[in-house]
C-alpha cells in the first residue's frame, strides 16, 4: 500500500471496502504513515503518540492527521484513545 493510500484511509477518504478495517486498525495506519517520515522519531508516552525530531518539513502531514503541536516540549502529539482511532 502506498503512502498516499494510507493517508486517504486515515482521513476517511477510502473506498467502502476499507471502512471496517480502518475502524479496527486506525492506530496502526497512523503509525505506518508517520514512521516513514524522514528525520522523525516516534515515542509512546502514556496514552499519547509523540513525534519528535525534524518535524517542520512534515508539519502539514501531521496537522492533517490531527496531531497537535506542544510548544513547550517541541513535539507533535496525538491522544491514542478508542474515540480517536
Amino acid at each position: 500500500m502506498t503512502y498516499d493510500a494510507k493517508i486517504k484511509i486515515i482521513q476517511g477518504k477510502e473506498p467502502k471496502f476499507y471502512a471496517e478495517r480502518r475502524l479496527a486498525n486506525r492506530s496502526a495506519y497512523i503509525v505506518d504513515a508517520v514512521k516513514d517520515l524522514e528525520g522523525v522519531q516516534l515515542e509512546i508516552r502514556d496514552y499519547y503518540l509523540c513525534i519528535l525530531g525534524e518535524t517542520k518539513p512534515h508539519k502539514d502531514i501531521l496537522k492533517s492527521l490531527n496531531f497537535k503541536w506542544d510548544r513547550f516540549n517541541k513535539m507533535w502529539y496525538k491522544a491514542m484513545t478508542f474515540t480517536s482511532l
